[in-house]
């Protein structure tokens, strides 16, 4: 996905949501179908959407465990995200964790040790690339990028899981199953699943970022939210939105008179701010400037076709 290509995207996300609003729809987070005949059929199929993407993240750390292990950023954080973050914040939070249940003995044993560990520590020998750290970037940057790569590409995988499950459910006969225009699910995509999932985070700065850091996030987290609704992403697969988050997710700590500037700078006139609806050139526009920029330039420009 080029430049070109990224960018438009962003400007169609901006014009869906001066059409539909920064906010999901009232009601979003109440479950449509309790107390009615589809209570426990809804709760099947929500149920076997938990299953579906449990096999994607077991196939990802069957082939490739070492890129979620190691001692600050153990496998047991990535085990809890699966359990804590997935299953039991899963909307609308009714399926206990010792209910899911699989065909294939060797993912459920997985899965049993999973609730095994929850809460506990796993050992482990092997120590995974940190990523995060711009120093281990700059000491050692091809091999941080095959492991910033791989996982990027593993979290794409999901997105592109749960991207099926929202197109499917629109069609469905069940429409509601995660409120209205899909609010449920994505409200917790967004919040709960992409912001808290491990390893993807690289922290840079701005030029005036001293004391009193505000972690920022150069697309806003809606973005990721709003775009499996939208018309050009209807034919998105696994390497469309490893491209999107390759380009688009990044994290920067900014100071706090920059976020306030974010804030209360508006959008071409309209009523909302860049703090929530923002173009590519958000940062430029509002004085930002990224203190790292060589290093910041390299791993997010130059991947681009």
């Amino acid at each position: 996905m080029t430049y070109s290509e990224n960018n438009i995207l962003r400007n169609e996300w901006i014009q869906y949501k001066l059409k539909n609003g920064t906010n999901l729809p009232k009601g979003y987070t109440n479950n449509q179908y309790l107390g009615t005949k589809n209570e426990e059929v809804s709760r099947e199929i929500r149920r076997s959407h938990i299953v579906r993407v449990l096999k994607v993240f077991y196939n990802q750390l069957k082939n490739n465990p070492e890129l979620y292990s190691g001692n600050n950023y153990g496998l047991e954080k990535f085990h809890h995200h699966i359990i804590d973050k997935l299953v039991c914040k899963f909307r609308y939070q009714d399926i206990p964790a010792n209910t899911i249940q699989f065909k294939d003995v060797k993912i459920q044993h997985w899965y049993n040790e999973l609730l095994d560990l929850e809460g506990r520590r796993s050992p482990t020998d092997k120590v995974s690339m940190d990523t995060s750290s711009l120093v281990n970037w700059t000491n050692n940057f091809e091999a941080c990028l095959r492991t910033y790569n791989q996982r990027i590409w593993n979290l794409a995988e999901l997105m592109f899981k749960f991207h099926q499950i929202i197109e499917e459910t629109k069609s469905s006969a069940l429409p509601l199953l995660y409120g209205k225009e899909m609010g449920g699910i994505r409200s917790w995509l967004g919040q709960e699943f992409l912001r808290n999932f491990p390893f993807k985070d690289i922290i840079f700065n701005s030029t005036a970022n001293k004391q009193s850091a505000v972690m920022e996030h150069w697309t806003p987290i809606s973005f990721f939210r709003d775009i499996p609704m939208m018309k050009r992403t209807e034919s998105f697969g696994v390497e469309s939105w490893f491209e999107v988050l390759r380009y688009q997710f990044r994290i920067v700590k900014v100071c706090k008179e920059e976020d306030k500037r974010l804030s209360s700078s508006k959008l071409n006139g309209s009523k909302y701010t860049m703090k929530v609806v923002r173009p590519i050139n958000g940062y430029e526009l509002n004085g930002i400037q990224i203190s790292e920029y060589d290093l910041w330039t390299r791993i997010y420009e130059k991947h681009l076709r």
